[in-house]
């Protein structure tokens, strides 16, 4: 069974993508790694300068990161109010038109 014509064609936007913390902290590694290695003080300046740059970077990550909890939670919870207050009046509605039946049955 096909589920779609051999005309057409589907792409999935979704992808797997690296968490960027995951990606700056094996950068700091390798950097860590070639500040040992090194003897030259203008190289070791410029690598100190890179790593710091990094952990700027994952501070940001980790501000974004804690933005995108909030805002979540707060659509989350939202729709949830608005889903609760969207029933009870659901609820009024049907007790009104209900009683209005009966009403108008006697």
């Amino acid at each position: 069974m096909a589920r779609y014509t051999s005309s057409e064609i589907r792409f999935n936007l979704l992808a797997l993508i690296k968490n960027r913390n995951d990606v700056y902290r094996t950068q700091i590694g390798e950097i860590e790694e070639r500040m040992n290695n090194t003897s030259n003080s203008g190289e070791l300046l410029l690598l100190r300068e890179e790593r710091e740059l990094l952990l700027q970077r994952i501070e940001i990550e980790k501000v974004k990161f804690k933005r995108y909890e909030v805002k979540i939670f707060l659509q989350n919870f939202f729709f949830n109010l608005l889903k609760y207050q969207l029933h009870q009046l659901l609820i009024v509605f049907i007790i009104t038109f209900s009683a209005r039946k009966f009403i108008t049955k006697t």
